[in-house]
């Protein structure tokens, strides 16, 4: 990759080695774009060693079932105000960019749930204006606009000219960093105002050591039943990696401002990526569409009428949905990581240097007919309880495996799975002329997303 090699591996008892087994030997990932001094160093994904697993610890309970229960109230606000925006489209059966309106709600969310933040995403502006976007909404575009040449730099160029380049939009991730600044000054002054935003988690996980009875549960529930490789055995590790003895269990401000600014951009792009997807798929499977719908009108119907967050842990078919999406339109291509020491590569009679770069690559095993027979057939079957036992495990990493996953895995499950629940009610995806088939993607070294996802959509009457 650039001009660093790299060791491909689909091996899927070595992927395991790597990814659980021996993790104590590659905790950690390819550093990309983050220079040492940028403050980007900081957040998990950047982070090496004892500093991720103290950042780690202390983060994951953040994400807690319990937590997210709380945080649904939020979400469904947000989704009441992206559906009245939508019932004008809706109404006229026009065809709409997906990505583009997925991102907006993405952007409420997030703006809420990690900022306290409400943005009027949804305003029509006036002719000729063009000064209305909330300054929110043109630095969050900014930031999250990655151009092919920087991500090529970061790879070719040496460390010590990387130094000196901004690889990312400097006006965008000091207005950000602003932004969480202001936040950490303004409810310090105010200690009495809690607010149930991650920035106030991140506060609070400052100052608040982690308790033997928290609802910091590693343990998946029923609504996360499609992660296939959190086995016992990935569970065990995991929890050893996090029993760690520090000194520091609290986040410096530093530390919070880095991790808010990671929520913020990969929450964003691959949960509105998802759903668009799966919005396109329901375009071109009708029968998916209709079947999540009966689903879903059953589930509600003997409870309060309501898509209530118990509600989603009852919908197995919404599971498979979101599950075969994520399969087959898998957002990052590759996992990378490196080991700490030499390392003998189980039984191939290969000795990994320390530092040699790894690659397991995603999207290639989730695509293979080996792993899923017809694998570029949209089959949410695959996934629902009775096949459950025919998935390899490691074949299925849209959040990787391991102690070294998407630590906000919980929350982008949540985002996708409540707005699929209460659209699949109200609207119908149809494919028109401008539905590309197949799609055309955004070209990227590590990550791939549409370029336009053109659907119809209709209220359903």
């Amino acid at each position: 990759m650039g001009n660093i090699p790299v060791l491909r591996i689909a091996d899927l008892e070595l992927i395991k080695l790597i990814l659980v087994k021996d993790f104590h030997v590659f905790v950690d990932r390819n550093i990309v774009w983050a220079a040492k001094t940028s403050i980007r160093s900081l957040n998990l994904n950047q982070l090496c060693g004892d500093d991720w697993k103290r950042v780690r610890s202390i983060v994951t309970p953040i994400f807690s079932s319990g937590k997210m229960r709380r945080m649904y109230p939020q979400i469904k606000q947000c989704l009441t105000s992206f559906m009245n925006y939508l019932d004008v489209p809706a109404e006229n059966r026009e065809e709409l960019d997906m990505f583009d309106t997925f991102s907006k709600f993405l952007l409420d969310v997030n703006s809420t749930t990690i900022f306290s933040t409400k943005l009027d995403l949804y305003r029509t502006p006036t002719d000729g204006d063009t000064t209305s976007e909330h300054p929110f909404v043109v630095h969050a575009r900014d930031k999250l606009v990655f151009k092919d040449w920087k991500e090529m730099a970061s790879l070719v160029l040496p460390n010590f000219v990387l130094k000196f380049i901004r690889l990312a939009d400097s006006k965008a991730n000091i207005f950000f960093e602003d932004c969480v600044r202001h936040l950490l000054r303004e409810r310090r002054d105010n200690p009495g105002k809690k607010h149930e935003d991650f920035v106030q988690m991140l506060m609070d996980a400052e100052v608040t050591d982690r308790k033997p009875d928290d609802d910091s549960d590693t343990i998946q529930d029923n609504s996360e039943s499609h992660y296939v490789n959190q086995g016992a055995e990935s569970l065990a590790v995991e929890r050893k990696v996090m029993d760690i003895k520090i000194r520091d269990k609290h986040l410096t401000e530093d530390e919070v401002v880095a991790q808010g600014q990671l929520f913020m951009s990969v929450a964003f792009t691959a949960t509105a990526s998802t759903l668009a997807l799966t919005a396109y798929e329901f375009a071109l499977n009708p029968d998916c569409q209709r079947r999540l719908r009966d689903e879903i009108t059953g589930a509600i119907s003997a409870t309060t009428g309501e898509i209530e967050y118990d509600v989603l842990a009852r919908l197995p078919y919404l599971n498979a949905v979101v599950s075969e999406t994520l399969r087959i339109h898998v957002t990052p291509i590759s996992l990378f990581r490196y080991p700490s020491v030499d390392y003998r590569l189980g039984d191939t009679g290969i000795t990994l240097k320390a530092g040699q770069q790894i690659e397991i690559p995603a999207y290639a095993i989730q695509m293979s007919d080996e792993n899923y027979p017809d694998a570029f057939k949209y089959n949410p079957d695959r996934f629902m309880p009775e096949n459950k036992h025919l998935i390899k495990p490691y074949t299925y990493l849209p959040f990787g495996a391991g102690p070294r996953n998407c630590v906000g895995m919980r929350l982008a499950l949540l985002q996708i799975k409540i707005c699929l629940a209460h659209m699949v009610l109200k609207y119908q995806f149809f494919r028109t002329p401008k539905t590309d088939v197949p799609l055309q993607y955004q070209r990227s070294l590590q990550m791939v997303f549409p370029k336009r996802v053109f659907v119809g959509i209709k209220k359903i009457t």
